[in-house]
């Protein structure tokens, strides 16, 4: 990309997936990202800074951008953009009132704008006057820089303006994760929040009859925390005296390798799950995957061959699942291979190389006017609180 040409990037918090991509990007691309705040009451990541020439500018220094109001930070966000002096602008989706305030902001000074999303059509309900507010905003965006493409083909983005590898991360962190045998590891993992759309309580009713039925039964693994955390540790001490759960809180990412290198196949049972980060990140570890068919990542996984797909809802199936991987049914090392292989193509490189062609489209692209009544749309949804459920 020509050197005249800036990046700007919005996120609400950096974390380690963020400074990954960020340095990728900044070796190829000027690059400056706009931190919202630096403090959130959902992740307990550890200040980051590894973001190689990446400039950092935090709109909300201190603050949890849960605590601010969307005029507040509007005004903050408005200040940190005009520093940044962009020629594009890269928003993290559209249903954020920051991702609004900077659409809004680049519209009316005509400067191109990314959309950035992990979302598609299955992850939850969709109510088509949602899905029609939607693609008003999503067509004023020049380009999309997603991990799949179905959801924004939906919403009426062209084929031609959408880039994947939104969903990207860095793969030499978990290579490094070493470990014996896949088979003498003996422990199944599940690694993410304990809420409700993880599914936990299904895979522990899965796992508590597998392991009745076993005469010597893998360990569950759940590292995380949540909400969930108090009924989860009950449930598992009801599963009877085959079933061992052990139960691990939040691990900071430079930890996560260690995590990896103990478990034999890490298991996703997402009832909804916009991606699932962890699949990459088992995939490079060289940890075979099963995950649900309601995960995006499944768009990586070709089921039997570089990993296993169930139904959710199924517990029977993934009792079923469980008692073929500890049995020998199920070939993990090969399956783990393949997944190395396919998740290769998937570091921050590509994220990187993807974003600056979504920026080159984004710059060429011809928008409709940015008529007054999108124009109120927009301002009008910029001034809501934060909608968990708004991807």
């Amino acid at each position: 990309m020509p050197e005249r040409e800036r990046i700007t990037l919005i996120w609400e918090r950096l974390g380690p997936y963020h400074a990954a991509r960020l340095a990728a990007t900044a070796a190829i691309a000027e690059v400056t990202v706009l931190e919202m705040a630096s403090r959130d009451a959902i992740y307990a990541w550890e200040r980051v800074d590894a973001l190689g020439d990446a400039r950092r500018i935090t709109v909300l220094p201190g603050r949890s951008i849960h605590d601010v109001p969307p005029v507040e930070g509007a005004l903050a966000l408005r200040a940190a953009l005009e520093d940044a002096s962009p020629s594009v602008v890269a928003i993290p989706s559209w249903g954020f009132w920051y991702s609004l305030v900077a659409l809004d902001w680049c519209r009316r000074r005509g400067i191109p704008v990314v959309v950035m999303s992990d979302s598609n059509p299955h992850d939850k309900p969709r109510r088509w006057l949602q899905e029609w507010i939607k693609s008003l905003i999503v067509a004023q965006c020049g380009a999309a820089l997603v991990s799949r493409p179905e959801y924004l083909l939906a919403l009426g983005m062209p084929r031609g303006r959408i880039h994947l590898g939104y969903n990207a991360i860095d793969n030499a962190h978990f290579q490094t994760a070493g470990g014996g045998p896949l088979a003498e590891r003996r422990r199944f993992l599940f690694l993410g929040r304990f809420v409700a759309k993880k599914n936990l309580p299904s895979l522990l009713e899965a796992y508590g009859a597998y392991a009745a039925a076993s005469a010597d039964p893998w360990e569950l693994h759940l590292v995380g925390d949540g909400p969930l955390r108090p009924a989860l540790e009950a449930q598992a001490a009801g599963l009877g005296p085959r079933a061992r759960v052990t139960f691990t809180g939040f691990v900071q990412y430079g930890d996560l390798p260690a995590i990896y290198a103990t478990a034999a196949l890490l298991v996703l049972p997402s009832t909804e799950e916009q991606w699932g980060n962890v699949v990459n990140e088992a995939m490079a570890a060289g940890v075979p995957v099963a995950a649900s068919t309601a995960c995006g990542s499944t768009a990586l996984i070709d089921h039997g061959t570089n990993g296993l797909l169930f139904e959710p809802r199924d517990t029977a199936a993934i009792t079923a699942l469980l008692e073929d991987a500890s049995s020998g049914k199920v070939d993990l090392a090969r399956l783990a291979l393949a997944g190395r292989e396919t998740i290769a193509l998937w570091g921050p490189g590509h994220f990187a190389s993807s974003l600056v062609q979504a920026c080159r489209t984004a710059l060429g692209a011809r928008l409709s006017a940015y008529n007054f009544m999108t124009r109120a749309l927009v301002a009008r949804l910029a001034r809501r609180p934060l909608d968990p459920d708004a991807a």
